[in-house]
């Protein structure tokens, strides 16, 4: 009767949990991820877990920002069983890592949901859009609900 009791509240907290607990136990796990979002994948250690942003260390590029929102899928290789760090504090959002980039000064790649990514430095991320310059002295507006991913890019 316990068994049954304990197999039934197992059952509603997996049937229950969201894509972010998801992704953070598969996180701690120690497991590589490739993260599919849009038409671009990315591969590596999640070292970060916020409301709706996932943070990916990958050993050849640098880290890559994404928003849960707008994950494909997600695969993960055999966890290695070794306990990881994960972050779980500020940014939560894709928007508040633009506003990290924003003070930086960073030159950065946008993915977009429904279009090719875009390339420029950071002039504003505000509730609504983020902005930036592009190489040629051109401007982009994105729509946040079109960020997929941010990635900082060197200039």
């Amino acid at each position: 009767m316990q068994e049954d009791a304990e197999l039934a509240v197992a059952e509603l907290a997996r049937a229950t949990r969201s894509l972010r607990d998801a992704l953070l136990d598969l996180a701690r796990s120690g497991a590589d991820l490739r993260v599919e979002v849009c038409e671009a994948t990315f591969s590596g250690r999640v070292v970060h877990v916020g409301e709706d942003v996932v943070r990916i260390a990958r050993s050849d590029r640098p880290l890559v920002d994404i928003a849960i929102s707008a994950l494909s899928g997600v695969h993960a290789e055999s966890p290695s069983g070794v306990h990881a760090p994960v972050s779980t504090g500020y940014p939560a959002t894709i928007v508040a890592r633009c506003r990290e980039l924003l003070q930086a000064s960073a030159g950065v790649e946008i993915g977009r949901r429904s279009a090719a990514p875009v390339v420029g430095e950071m002039q504003a991320a505000t509730a609504t859009h983020v902005e930036l310059v592009t190489p040629n002295s051109g401007i982009w507006l994105v729509p946040l609900a079109e960020v997929a991913w941010v990635e900082r890019v060197t200039r």
